[in-house]
């Protein structure tokens, strides 16, 4: 207290030079945080170790009030970690708790499986991970099913893999049939008429098999011989499977008996599964986006004439995406690569194709 009050000569000597320094280093300080910015101050181990060392000298109370190059806390965490040498743990070096992470190509294939093969459960499953090298267990490929969305075996049977693997199963051999009406002007005023369409899935050839008003039991029992029978349609395209929907003029009205006795398999769509007699559904569209919505029919002449011109097209022009762009049963003009290209059309120009005429 008595240095304090009347300091000697030295002691004031060195309370100057002390300001002065303090000066300095704050104007050099102000001057290397202008430069770098928001990075901090490039300092070394050794450097943080003699800090820590004077302030902890001084005390940390009354450090604080003194230090310029950090905070008080900061600089107490230098003292801690270097000096007393009790450094934290690193978070990339602390070692994980629980079970090790499932290997991303075992996810991946477990779901590529279930996928294909809807009626594998988890034995199946765990056996094909374990033959190709990987580690699991049932409990394992049950989380990954659930966590990918992916429902039971015994759900993804009753979904879709019965429909889809007898589909696959017999794909040549089958063909389907469904309705499309047609509005036609007669005598009479105008009347619906129904015109039942064939088609062969894996050739997608058609066959329109009947243009009536009226789909009873003697039409459609005919239509159902004629299909059937040795040389007709479906033995041409080697087809043992028709599919249709549970429409009455298929059931009721006896062409589904005249089928199986003909030895055609008959197999019914679910109730409002469109999606189960797709390619029947589509092409039925194409007929009537190409042609039959265009025009006008006066009696059923006219439809029937308009049809035959539509299968012809279609059949020897017209390209199909489901078996890769290509022409059903190509002509000998398909392929050329001479000759000038011209387009053809019929039925008034709705149906037209290009093609090279011949040298």
């Amino acid at each position: 207290m008595l240095t304090f009050l009347h300091p000697s000569a030295r002691e004031a000597a060195l309370r100057a030079e002390n300001a002065l320094l303090r000066a300095q280093l704050v104007a050099v300080l102000a001057v290397v945080r202008l430069l770098l910015g928001n990075r901090p101050l490039p300092l070394t181990n050794a450097q943080r170790v003699d800090i820590a060392h004077a302030a902890a000298a001084v005390g940390w109370r009354a450090a604080a009030a003194s230090l310029m190059i950090a905070k008080s806390g900061t600089v107490r965490g230098w003292f801690r970690n270097l000096v007393q040498r009790r450094p934290r743990p690193s978070k990339t070096t602390r070692k994980r708790v629980g079970r090790p992470r499932i290997a991303t190509w075992i996810e991946r294939l477990v779901c590529a499986m279930a996928r294909r093969c809807p009626a594998w459960g988890y034995g199946k499953l765990l056996g094909m991970v374990l033959a190709n090298g990987g580690r699991a267990s049932k409990s394992t490929v049950r989380a990954i099913l659930q966590r990918n969305g992916i429902p039971t075996s015994h759900e993804r049977r009753r979904r879709n893999g019965q429909w889809k693997t007898f589909c696959t199963a017999h794909w040549t051999q089958l063909a389907a049939c469904d309705f499309v009406s047609v509005p036609v002007v007669t005598l009479a005023g105008m009347r619906r008429v129904f015109v039942l369409v064939v088609i062969h899935l894996a050739t997608r050839r058609i066959h329109i098999a009947a243009v009536t008003q009226h789909p009873d039991h003697a039409v459609m029992t005919n239509v159902a011989r004629q299909l059937s029978m040795a040389d007709g349609i479906l033995e041409q395209w080697n087809a043992r499977f028709l599919i249709h929907d549970g429409d009455g003029a298929f059931t009721k009205t006896g062409f589904d008996a005249v089928l199986i006795s003909g030895g055609i398999t008959v197999r019914l769509t679910a109730p409002r599964s469109p999606n189960m007699n797709a390619h029947a559904e589509r092409v039925l569209r194409s007929i009537q986006e190409e042609c039959t919505n265009h025009f006008w029919f006066f009696g059923e002449r006219s439809l029937r004439g308009a049809l035959a011109e539509y299968c012809d097209w279609y059949h020897h022009h017209r390209p199909h995406q489901g078996i890769g762009n290509r022409i059903i049963e190509p002509g000998a003009e398909i392929g050329r690569t001479e000759g000038p290209i011209v387009m053809r059309s019929r039925l008034a120009g709705r149906l037209v194709h290009w093609e090279r005429r011949a040298a």
